[in-house]
């Protein structure tokens, strides 16, 4: 079973993303749903999921700032969940700070199943090996993307990714 913990402040993406992780994959179990990225640290110190599905923009700290506080704490008697992204910007820099932290992917909202189900198979393609190569390899392309050609080169290699459209927002 895959322990999961959904960090979503919004109520109606929080509960679609549940519904679709209920409904697609019968061996995961959601422990925890937080509205906040500090409430999240608590809960994953507490519970010790496997996986976090977590949105970036949210009110107080932001999902990165949850994220790098967990790589900080990496250590011998603590090992960071592994991390799809979840989030309503195609904002450059989220994207490259979400795979500088070691990110397994990152979907734009909302949310469909089919790039849920990519992610989850990335998840369990990665679960357990060292990712580290992976995410410095994403990380690199999007920063070279950025660089060479731009912002809407970089967005075009999110929606390539997560084939769907990514819509320019403000954070």
């Amino acid at each position: 079973m895959v322990r999961t913990i959904i960090i979503e402040d919004e109520y109606s993406p929080r509960q679609m993303l549940r519904e679709k992780i209920e409904r697609h994959f019968p061996d995961m179990e959601i422990v925890a749903e937080c509205e906040s990225a500090e409430d999240a640290l608590i809960q994953i110190l507490r519970l010790r999921p496997d996986l976090l599905f977590l949105d970036i923009q949210m009110q107080g700290k932001n999902g990165l700032w949850l994220a790098d506080e967990l790589m900080q704490m990496k250590g011998e008697t603590f090992t960071p969940p592994d991390i799809i992204f979840t989030t309503g910007y195609a904002n450059p820099e989220y994207l490259l700070k979400a795979f500088e932290l070691a990110a397994i992917d990152y979907l734009v909202k909302p949310v469909s199943a089919e790039s849920l189900e990519k992610a989850v198979a990335r998840y369990r393609a990665r679960a357990g090996t060292t990712t580290g190569l992976q995410n410095l390899t994403d990380a690199i392309s999007a920063e070279k993307l950025l660089k060479l050609n731009g912002p809407h080169a970089l967005r075009r290699w999110v929606e390539m990714r997560t084939e769907s459209p990514v819509e320019a927002k403000a954070p």
